[in-house]
């Protein structure tokens, strides 16, 4: 809860601080952003598979755990990545080598704050969600050590990062971020930590929150001619 606080803080500051937003425009933020979640049109497509997939996933589970516990999925230690990559940690890693990636390029300070911004919101806001669905759903772990199985938050976190990242940088990152995810999802499993349907309802909840921080995002992308004494060019502003 600490480090949840914390990063709620940091987050606030470099809105009001960094990027000079007004009270009146970080609301404006936050509720077309949970606008965007909740609308149906741009969720369909995650909602339909949920509908199938999710049913299947409570009828299927213990068959796919002892699968994973008889025969395994992954190697020991490949799991062990998949559960550092869901965690923090991850987070951390990508956003140290996003910021090292825009000081290498000389991307701008304002683009570097709005890529950060936008993983901070869209992911931590999904794992307060799951945070509070697991405190209601009391589901019990596969090998029993708690009651925090249903959904699963390395999942949700790793979906929402991939969801953050496909939108900052396109495919090109999102791809292999999407299949780190499954990764992330998979390892689950196969440490026993989570049944197939808290990974699936994890990854829905992190892509559908993800999803709606960053259609705001990219609302405020403006892309404008830029004449300069050197030519004609284009600049491109973010605005938050």
């Amino acid at each position: 809860m600490k480090h949840k606080l914390l990063i709620t803080f940091l987050i606030f500051s470099l809105n009001i601080v960094n990027a000079g937003d007004t009270i009146g425009r970080e609301y404006e933020h936050y509720k077309n952003s949970i606008y965007n979640i909740l609308n149906f049109e741009d969720q369909k497509d995650i909602l339909i598979f949920g509908s199938v997939a999710l049913p299947v996933a409570f009828f299927i589970d213990e068959a796919v755990k002892k699968y994973a516990q008889e025969h395994g999925l992954y190697s020991n230690e490949m799991s062990r990545i998949g559960d550092l990559y869901g965690h923090r940690m991850g987070y951390f890693g990508v956003v140290s080598g996003m910021v090292i990636y825009d000081v290498a390029i000389r991307n701008s300070v304002e683009n570097s704050v709005a890529s950060v911004r936008l993983i901070a919101e869209g992911v931590l806001a999904g794992q307060i969600v799951i945070e509070n669905l697991k405190v209601l759903t009391k589901r019990k772990r596969p090998n029993g050590s708690d009651t925090k199985s249903f959904p699963s938050g390395h999942s949700g976190g790793a979906f929402g990062l991939a969801t953050c990242l496909n939108a900052i940088y396109g495919k090109k990152v999102g791809v292999p971020a999407y299949a780190m995810a499954v990764f992330v999802a998979t390892s689950r499993i196969q440490d026993n930590k989570h049944h197939l349907s808290d990974v699936i309802a994890g990854g829905m909840i992190g892509t559908m929150i993800a999803r709606g921080f960053a259609k705001e995002y990219k609302s405020h992308w403006r892309i404008e001619p830029e004449v300069t004494s050197s030519g004609l060019g284009i600049s491109l502003n973010i605005r938050f």
